[in-house]
């Protein structure tokens, strides 16, 4: 067996409290750029619910908060990343390495890009 058999068994709470801090740290900017790293792409996701929300059932739901859609995609967001890497990496073999590394590239530049656009879009309207 050359690889170990290590096991992550809590990696969802963990990405849970990353949820929470980076809401924390956007909300109340306590750390503007490190914060809309962590969130960027759970502000596209609230963002495009909220706009599928509104062109279907846009009578019932027209003055609810951006929060009301925000905190709950986080959460989602982060939790199903933390289980994805979870099970990713209590797989066995080589392979577990590769799809890894190519989660976390993929994430890496996901968050990069939402942060790029995001504050590119606060610069400009501001």
């Amino acid at each position: 067996m050359p690889f170990p058999s290590t096991k992550i068994h809590h990696a969802i709470r963990y990405f849970l409290l990353l949820a929470v801090f980076s809401l924390i740290s956007y909300l109340f900017d306590l750390y503007p750029d490190i914060g809309l790293v962590l969130i960027g792409p759970s502000i596209y996701i609230s963002y495009w619910l909220k706009t599928i929300l509104l062109r279907f059932i846009g009578s019932l739901i027209g003055g609810i908060s951006n929060l009301v859609y925000l905190i709950p995609t986080t959460l989602i967001y982060f939790g199903c990343t933390g289980f994805l890497l979870k099970e990713l990496w209590n797989e066995r073999g080589a392979v577990r390495f590769l799809s890894v590394f190519a989660l976390l590239a993929f994430l890496i530049y996901v968050h990069f890009l939402a942060w790029k656009n995001l504050t590119d879009y606060f610069i400009a309207n501001a």
